[in-house]
């Protein structure tokens, strides 16, 4: 494991002369975070989605008046849907101008780590809806059990279909709403200059001409993707899954038959789910069962969702703690750690002594971040107020990257999606044929041995500088435990001295007090 000696007190002439960057709405666009917040929206990062998504079940829940009317609006259009399905079988045409929804970049929210580009809902969702979901369609607006009509009925039962592309529906579905409401706070708060007449497509359906139509807003200009940015009202979010979603459905699929009033239904429901039960399923097969049951008996759908509306007032409370842990990891403490490494280190020094070497590169950077970490306050971006540490290894990816993407340099810093090692890496390179891999993960990780065993010829390599595919591990530890287990694990594949591993201590339990902790 290297041990590298930085100096983390001294500012560079080079990182001193550096302004600080500006990732956020708030910097780029001038104006004060309090105001934003005070207004009730999210202070977007504009470099890198943040992992917040819109609950259609807090629009349904909320006491706001344009609220109701907007969830008003959603059910009309879930009505307009039930009653055109039949047509848009068989009219790619029309299935594409009412069931298909691109993802709304300009929101700046969900599961993308560098930008806002992601997958939307295109062609199979479209025939799904229209037609695999027929029966499902066949009772919106006329729930006879639940107490509301909620969209996300149409995404339980079809296979990929989470969070963020409920959240993809929803926006597209209040595309119109969200424009006004960035609209009404830019005239207020930003200055002319950054703002521009943007004509916004899909803004709100006409009924009359069975059209989506394009409407002129006034809204803030990002030139860097020449493309406007929406605000989003904060108490629409959650960061987790809504409360409304298919995995908490299948979970309770198999109790939701028995918890049927009509006992006639219940034993015609029971039924039909023993007849086409195997002996002896496997826990898959059961799963596959109750969802063929679900699909022919949407009135399970209907009970779950029920459920899930008594648990209401709870979800509002669980999702604004959720938004404000995500605000205090990824913009708070996200821009605390930019502002300390551009005062006070080289870490975004264009003019690094290793031109032409992105291994030493992708090391000396690594290494900047280790001593903020380990021997200064660093580590208190990895919590949130009230001691809660990242989640999960996608958490901790997202906020290193939107720290080390924060101010380019000479080497081509970029997310890596397709080379081979996953997601969850990028690079730094430097010229075509000089690249280094580099991965943050947790001690915590069930599968870190395993992943470390993938490339452990690699990291037992004595130079690993000298190698074409060059690669660096960062592995941050939170307890002693882990340490110890993460250790284990490096002296069993003996690369516990590769110059590629390098462990991060993370904890909040042995740091020193005083002014710099």
């Amino acid at each position: 494991m290297t041990n590298l000696t930085l100096t983390y007190g001294s500012s560079p002439d080079s990182a001193s002369k550096q302004a600080l960057p500006k990732i956020y709405f708030s910097d780029y666009f001038g104006v004060n975070r309090k105001d934003i917040e005070m207004y009730g929206a999210i202070d977007i990062s504009l470099i890198g989605d943040i992992p917040l998504f819109i609950d259609p079940f807090l629009i349904f829940e909320s006491d706001k008046q344009d609220y109701k009317l907007l969830h008003q609006n959603i059910i009309d259009y879930l009505r307009f849907l039930k009653i055109m399905a039949p047509e848009a079988i068989s009219s790619a045409g029309k299935r594409k101008a009412w069931f298909y929804f691109s993802e709304v970049e300009q929101n700046w929210l969900g599961f993308s780590n560098s930008s806002n580009r992601g997958a939307g809902l295109g062609e199979k969702f479209s025939q799904s809806l229209s037609s695999g979901l027929g029966k499902i369609l066949g009772s919106v607006g006329d729930e006879k059990i639940s107490s509301g009509t909620h969209l996300e009925k149409l995404c339980l039962l079809s296979e990929g279909i989470g969070r963020d592309r409920i959240s993809d529906l929803t926006v597209n579905l209040i595309k119109g709403y969200l424009a006004e409401y960035t609209q009404s706070f830019a005239e207020r708060y930003i200055e002319p200059n950054l703002l521009r007449d943007i004509v916004v497509n899909r803004a709100n359906f006409d009924y009359r001409t069975l059209r989506w139509k394009p409407k002129v807003y006034k809204l803030p200009y990002y030139l860097e993707q020449e493309d406007y940015v929406l605000l989003t009202p904060s108490d629409m979010l959650t960061k987790d899954d809504t409360l409304i979603n298919s995995s908490s459905f299948h979970s309770a699929l198999s109790t939701l038959p028995n918890s049927i009033d009509n006992e006639q239904q219940r034993e015609t429901i029971n039924s039909y789910i023993n007849s086409i039960m195997p002996e002896e399923p496997t826990l898959e097969e059961k799963r596959q069962v109750y969802r063929k049951a679900a699909k022919e008996y949407p009135v399970l759908i209907d009970i779950f969702i029920k459920q899930q509306e008594e648990t209401g007032e709870k979800a509002i409370s669980v999702s604004a703690a959720k938004v404000q842990y995500a605000e205090e990891i990824f913009i708070d403490n996200a821009k605390y750690a930019m502002a300390e490494l551009t005062a006070k280190t080289s870490f975004y020094d264009p003019e690094c002594k290793d031109k032409g070497n992105s291994f030493e590169e992708a090391l000396r950077r690594v290494g900047i971040l280790k001593q903020f970490i380990e021997d200064n306050d660093g580590y208190r971006c990895f919590y949130d107020g009230s001691g809660n540490r990242v989640h999960n290894e996608s958490e901790l990816q997202r906020l290193f990257k939107l720290i080390w993407l924060a101010h380019g340099n000479i080497y081509d810093i970029n997310p890596e999606t397709n080379h081979g090692r996953g997601p969850v890496d990028f690079t730094i390179s430097y010229g075509a044929n000089d690249k280094t891999y580099v991965e943050f993960k947790l001690a915590s990780n069930s599968k870190l041995e395993q992943n470390l065993s993938k490339q452990i010829e690699t990291y037992q390599k004595a130079d690993i500088a000298t190698l074409a595919s060059k690669s660096i591990k960062v592995i941050m530890y939170f307890t002693q435990s882990e340490y110890t287990n993460t250790k284990s694990i490096l002296n069993s594949l003996h690369i516990n001295r590769s110059r590629g591993i390098i462990l991060i201590d993370a904890r909040n339990d042995n740091k020193p007090t005083g002014s710099n902790a």
